[in-house]
């Protein structure tokens, strides 16, 4: 235990520089394109379950007492302070491990829900001939083509909520509600169709579920569960924002948005289910601030930077332990 103990402190430290030190780059920079803020926070999200490990196998002068008088930071001084017995990184340890699980948690059994829902619907689907799947399709089929996509698979389903998401990273396939078609008009559907096609072009559930795993990895860090989860709303933004530049028509998301809000309902234009009502007002705000004949910022960041900035926090977490 005190081994593991060990090890993940050093996990942890690593994790809250690391992302640190990202989102102060992103920041300052500034980096606007989302591709790129993505590899940053992926590269964050990655860097201490690699760095670590290699550093106990390659490094292990670094636990010697010695090098505690070169490090920049080493939590295993702490233990020299006790709280009711308990060493005071080992209390923090856990006690972050806890705040993590509590982030991750709700995520995972959410997603859950809603691949139990899926297979649901394969199973339920609403028939080829119905009305409102004809709608849909026709209008999947033409924002597709508007955008150079391949239309995806469609599949309809019965359901109360307002259900309108991609999943599949072979074979995406898009899942809606039967009564999405009757309850947006054909201006916000449209753009939600768009949303959910500006996911499909950019992968998006694939960069989703490796996000997914870097976090489960990362477990025990709460601030690795806050990266995580700013990387998904930014894919929400970003495909917001695309959707906005091909109908022209930003309001038509955010009235869309808005009277799903109203209605409670479980799920819409989410890769990770439930929009919160925060969540929604920030997306809104955003859409209400944004000139759909403006793309997103072109400024762009080569490998030799990327790379560059990795074997530069390498070096500082090589001193943290």
């Amino acid at each position: 235990m005190p081994a593991a103990t060990d090890l993940l402190a050093q996990l942890l430290a690593h994790g809250v520089v690391a992302a640190t030190v990202v989102q102060l780059l992103i920041r300052r920079l500034p980096i606007t394109a989302p591709a790129l803020r993505l590899q940053y926070r992926v590269f964050a999200l990655a860097l201490p379950l690699v760095l670590a490990p290699t550093l106990l196998a390659l490094a292990p002068f670094r636990h010697d007492e010695w090098f505690g008088d070169l490090a920049v930071f080493t939590s295993a001084r702490w233990q020299r302070f006790t709280v009711a017995g308990i060493g005071l990184r080992d209390l923090g340890v856990w006690t972050f491990a806890l705040l993590g699980l509590l982030l991750l948690l709700p995520d995972v059994v959410r997603l859950f829900v809603y691949w139990q829902r899926d297979r649901t619907a394969d199973r339920e689907h609403v028939p080829a001939d119905d009305v409102a799947v004809v709608r849909l399709r026709g209008e999947v089929a033409d924002v597709a083509r508007q955008m150079g996509v391949e239309p995806p698979r469609l599949l309809v389903f019965e359901t109360p909520a307002a259900v309108l998401h991609y999943h599949g990273i072979a074979s995406p396939t898009i899942v809606a509600a039967r009564g999405i078609a009757e309850r947006l008009p054909p201006d916000q559907l449209r753009a939600a169709i768009a949303h959910e096609l500006a996911h499909v072009r950019r992968h998006d559930v694939a960069h989703s579920w490796i996000l997914l795993a870097l976090r489960l990895g990362q477990w025990f860090n709460p601030v690795a569960q806050v990266v995580g989860r700013r990387a998904v709303q930014e894919m929400e933004w970003e495909a917001d924002r695309v959707a906005a530049r091909v109908t022209g028509d930003p309001l038509a998301i955010a009235r869309a948005l808005v009277s799903t809000a109203r209605a409670r309902d479980t799920e819409f234009l989410g890769l990770l289910g439930r929009s919160r009502i925060s969540a929604v007002e920030e997306r809104c705000q955003r859409l209400l601030a944004l000139d759909p004949e403006v793309s997103a910022s072109s400024r762009t960041s080569s490998k030799p930077e990327l790379a560059l900035t990795g074997l530069g926090l390498g070096v500082l977490l090589f001193f943290v332990r």
